[in-house]
């Protein structure tokens, strides 16, 4: 019951903050009337197409915003590409900025709405609507405009990988193996005096993996040298290349096999690229091939570590690969000529194997 001195306005009042305080439907009397109902937040979808609006508006901002930023780094996206880095990488590049868009402009809209809204709520010109601050609403809206920003993005993003793409191949693709053996070439180019430090760089990440090391696979004592057959685009000249055996995880399927990477010219560029050859020696074809997919891409990101390498180490790794190729031809010598060594067939031999050995790596 109300005080009798409450008039009309006054009693108005009471019931309307008492029906917004408990939200409950309830039944009450005014001025000689009786009255069921409740006073409570409601959501429509009535604004929803007034909603839809601003969204669109944005999502083709960012769109143009975007496919602007695509064709201003057409040379930097090269530049990506010819260091290895994947196009589907170059994709999500452009997804990892809109995310950043995204970001910036919820934070940015909630704290200027919220911002906006206490300032008309102290100047009483919200016409008596309350604001919320700590609504849901808020949250429905930010995912709103980041899954606007994110879809007016792959387009653009499309376009870059597309521009990476040098044939209609999205990425690399590896080959079916022969037998026990798959033989591959990987996409890098080498210089000449690098090719001879490849060999070493890979000897320091496999000791790595060797006794006491962990990681995905565990590797024996590698083996620096020069490939029986010659380079046939460089008159016979030896090929540097590097063995090791390999055991990748986990080690309860039993697959072991011989690893070899040889840097021969390539007959299209004339460069060295990398040939990579894997021997099974245990374990099924089908374990050893699906460890394979990842050691292979372990593999790939050793060799794009090799753009990062400074020259003072590349010149290193170039004297502690001749140094340990020179040691191993010398090796191969005696154990090839054994007892024949005599004399000047003995001089001939050693002669001609330090020859190649030195016309190798004495760059």
């Amino acid at each position: 019951m109300l005080p009798p001195k409450f008039g009309y306005r006054e009693s108005k009042e009471l019931i309307d903050r008492y029906l917004e305080q408990t939200g409950r439907i309830t039944y009450y009397g005014l001025d000689c009337f009786t009255f069921l109902g409740r006073r409570a937040r409601a959501r429509t979808v009535d604004g929803l197409v007034e909603m839809l609006i601003p969204l669109v508006i944005a999502a083709l901002t960012v769109l143009n915003t975007m496919k602007g930023s695509v064709y201003e780094r057409k040379d930097e996206i090269f530049v990506h590409n010819s260091v290895g880095i994947a196009p589907r990488h170059v994709f999500f590049m452009s997804f990892t900025e809109a995310a950043v868009y995204a970001v910036v402009g919820s934070v940015l809209g909630y704290l200027l709405s919220q911002g906006t809204g206490r300032v008309l709520s102290m100047v009483n010109f919200t016409g008596g609507l309350n604001m919320t601050f700590a609504s849901a609403s808020a949250i429905y809206a930010s995912l709103a405009i980041a899954a606007s920003v994110f879809v007016s993005t792959w387009f653009p993003a499309r376009t870059a990988m597309r521009i990476a793409t040098p044939t209609e191949d999205v990425g690399w693709r590896l080959p079916d193996p022969t037998g026990d053996t798959w033989s591959f070439r990987v996409p890098f180019t080498f210089s000449f005096r690098d090719r001879i430090a490849i060999p070493a760089f890979f000897s320091r990440y496999f000791e790595d993996h060797g006794e006491g090391g962990s990681g995905a696979f565990f590797a024996g004592r590698p083996t620096l040298g020069v490939g029986k057959e010659g380079d046939p685009l460089a008159d016979g000249a030896p090929v540097p290349q590097l063995e090791v055996n390999v055991w990748p995880k986990p080690f309860d399927l039993g697959v072991s096999q011989v690893f070899r990477i040889a840097l021969a010219t390539d007959p299209e560029t004339h460069e060295f690229i990398p040939t990579i050859t894997l021997e099974r020696l245990s374990g099924s074809r089908e374990n050893w091939m699906r460890l394979n997919r990842r050691f292979i891409a372990l593999v790939r990101q050793r060799l794009l570590h090799w753009r990062a390498v400074g020259d003072d180490q590349r010149r290193e790794m170039f004297e502690e690969a001749k140094k340990e190729m020179m040691s191993e031809a010398g090796a191969r010598v005696r154990r090839c000529a054994g007892a024949q060594v005599r004399g000047r067939a003995g001089a001939r031999a050693r002669g001609c194997a330090g020859a190649r050995v030195r016309g190798c790596a004495g760059a």
